[in-house]
């Protein structure tokens, strides 16, 4: 089922007259989040150099580049070489959402070379090792996308259990040689629940 993203306020278009088989423009309309901004979890709008203190070392830093970036002048990127099949990294924080009846959601702006998963890394609540679950799988893209990942069902698996890490893997099975790159990487979930 569908999951409507829960931050953002709502937009209506009224008086709209629908006809079968045409295609009608609503033109671009501007979101806003339907919560303060100190009620979100930023990664201080990801611009290098303070964002890298965030992604675990594997994650490499590009400045400067404007035309380049999603927005800012600045991205991280993950280079992913031809005889590697694999590439693991991951933001080097553990999250806690101690309320299991609150929405958890991580948005991201991505543009890869190279297929990846975006993982979820947690314990269950009946106890045990660390285990990881794949949230996601993101497709290469030429241009940049912003993407609005829920972690909710996932974090179901692990019954709800309040600590969690985000892991990425590149999957490059093709044997090419590419760059995985993110930007404005946002761990979204109702404050004050939200700790790290």
């Amino acid at each position: 089922a569908i999951v409507p993203y829960p931050f953002y306020k709502e937009i209506f278009h009224r008086d709209l007259r629908l006809t079968a088989g045409d295609t009608l423009d609503l033109g671009t309309d501007t979101t806003y989040y339907d919560l303060s901004l100190d009620q979100l979890r930023i990664f201080i709008n990801f611009e290098p150099p303070a964002s890298d203190i965030f992604f675990d070392s594997v994650m490499q830093w590009t400045t400067g580049d404007h035309a380049g970036a999603c927005r800012g002048g600045g991205y991280g990127y993950v280079p992913v070489a031809a005889d590697q099949t694999t590439v693991n990294f991951a933001i080097d924080r553990t999250f806690t959402v101690a309320n299991p009846l609150l929405a958890v959601w991580m948005e991201l702006d991505s543009r890869s070379d190279i297929e990846y998963s975006v993982n979820m890394i947690s314990r269950y609540t009946s106890g045990g090792a660390e285990d990881q679950q794949e949230v996601m799988r993101i497709r290469p893209s030429e241009d940049w996308v912003h993407m609005y990942i829920n972690l909710g069902t996932t974090w179901s698996y692990f019954n709800h259990y309040q600590d969690f890490r985000i892991s990425f893997t590149a999957i490059n099975g093709d044997g090419q040689e590419g760059e995985i790159r993110l930007d404005n990487v946002r761990l979204v979930t109702h404050y004050p629940h939200f700790n790290n």
